[in-house]
């Protein structure tokens, strides 16, 4: 494991925007910066344009050897970064939230260049550039109450700026309040009274939002940044083929253990993560017992061809809210995807015939997904596993899905050995970083 890996991150991006001659501050409790820690690093880079941010970024990650896992752009100024790094069988994920001026909406909340006018206004701690406390408490007070996320370590940390810099936080919060709703703030931030900020957090936040203005040129760079984000989305599909028993559905649920837990930082890449099936496969049971597809009646020439349509007019409807999915920057799972039908037809009870699987086949590389896997183990480990294949059926499948890897260089076949899903997971997860590196870096190159 590598230790102490996001300050030595910190440190690293730090030393290297003062080289470029810009300034770069960290913005927020200092104690959070810490391995165990679920929190994403936000920071101030005072960036002219954001292509010059993000070239910055690109020779960074060149420089140190860190993979760029992925760039969410929701602010007209404000990027949310995500970075990579390989340490032997361990990948550790590091996120930041990167601006310039605070904006929440198109509203500038926070002027960072008029607030920090000089050297003096930041302090370091441990070679880490900090913002002072007066604009420590404005920045975490604005962000916390327009995302709505006071809780009590937040309430803890603007305590302990707010006892330091008492005279001048009142001034900024008289700026936004009247005189009776500021001492009610300041009464339950000293009170650590978390239930306060959720139960008036509407009414804070209209306040704030109330004297800070859209401007105009706002509203046309918003339409740019949709534009862009519509064009080249930061999600990512993932499709999982293989027999049954093979241990799709292990590490499919796996992968989701690990990203609704956030190990190693592996939920900070995507914004969500769902999981999807062939809503076809689903077979009712009256006594809920496993039914075996393959024993079933296969359908027709005809029929098998209707429901190539039908599978074919579904798939395309379903694309549209994929990628409307990835565009917001989630993590899309699937259990088996079209190309599945090709291979093991009698499943789906389709005929086993050369010009309908021809088809199946043709359709199943239009709809493949951006990373295939194909999961495969020992025949005998997966004959104990699976209720529905004799050896026979088993060994035919097996070679068909350890062929079909040369119809796309986007098939991988993970092996899946018994007592070795760690190892498999890992190589899962470096192949989603790889990915995902070569994506962003033509995300860049385009957004120059």
């Amino acid at each position: 494991m590598n230790k102490d890996y996001k300050s030595k991150f910190l440190k690293k991006l730090i030393k290297y925007v003062s080289k470029k001659k810009l300034r770069c501050f960290y913005l927020g409790n200092f104690f959070n910066i810490n391995d165990k820690s679920n929190s994403d690093i936000d920071l101030y880079i005072n960036f002219r344009t954001n292509s010059e941010l993000l070239l910055i970024i690109i020779n960074f990650s060149k420089i140190f050897g860190y993979k760029i896992c992925n760039i969410i752009q929701y602010e007209i100024n404000s990027f949310y970064i995500i970075f990579s790094l390989r340490n032997r069988s361990v990948i550790n994920f590091i996120s930041i939230d990167v601006c310039n001026n605070y904006f929440f909406k198109n509203r500038l909340l926070l002027d960072f260049k008029k607030e920090i006018k000089s050297e003096n206004d930041k302090y370091s701690n441990n070679k880490i550039n900090q913002i002072s406390n007066l604009l420590s408490f404005k920045y975490y007070f604005l962000k916390k109450i327009m995302k709505n996320d006071i809780n009590e370590t937040s309430l803890k940390f603007l305590k302990k700026i707010y006892l330091s810099e008492n005279k001048k936080i009142d001034l900024f919060l008289l700026s936004i309040y009247n005189f009776k709703e500021k001492n009610n703030i300041v009464k339950n931030i000293k009170k650590l009274n978390y239930f306060f900020f959720k139960k008036k957090s509407f009414l804070l936040k209209k306040k704030i939002i109330s004297t800070h203005k859209i401007g105009f040129f706002n509203y046309i760079k918003q339409i740019k940044l949709i534009v862009f984000r519509s064009l080249n989305p930061t999600g990512l599909d993932i499709g999982l083929l293989g027999v049954d028993g093979s241990g799709k559905t292990t590490i499919l649920k796996k992968i989701s253990y690990d990203f609704t837990h956030n190990k190693d930082g592996f939920g900070f890449i995507f914004r969500n993560l769902k999981t999807f099936h062939l809503s076809f496969l689903k077979l009712k049971s009256a006594n809920k017992k496993t039914r075996n597809p393959h024993k079933k009646k296969e359908y027709n020439i005809l029929l098998s061809l209707i429901k190539l349509i039908y599978l074919t007019i579904k798939e395309l409807i379903e694309i549209f809210y994929y990628r409307f999915l990835k565009i917001k920057s989630h993590i899309l799972l699937f259990d088996r995807i079209f190309m599945d039908i090709s291979i093991d037809p009698k499943r789906y009870r389709i005929k086993d015939n050369r010009f309908v699987l021809f088809l199946f086949r043709f359709f199943g590389k239009l709809f493949l997904k951006e990373i295939n896997f194909i999961i495969m183990d020992n025949k005998d480990t997966i004959y104990k596993r699976s209720k529905e294949l004799n050896k026979a059926v088993l060994k035919k499948l097996l070679a068909k899905y350890n062929s079909i890897q040369f119809i796309d260089k986007s098939l991988f076949i993970i092996l899946n050995k018994k007592n070795l899903l760690q190892k498999t997971l890992f190589e899962i997860k470096l192949h989603i970083v790889n990915h995902q590196h070569k994506k962003m870096l033509k995300y860049i190159v385009k957004y120059i």
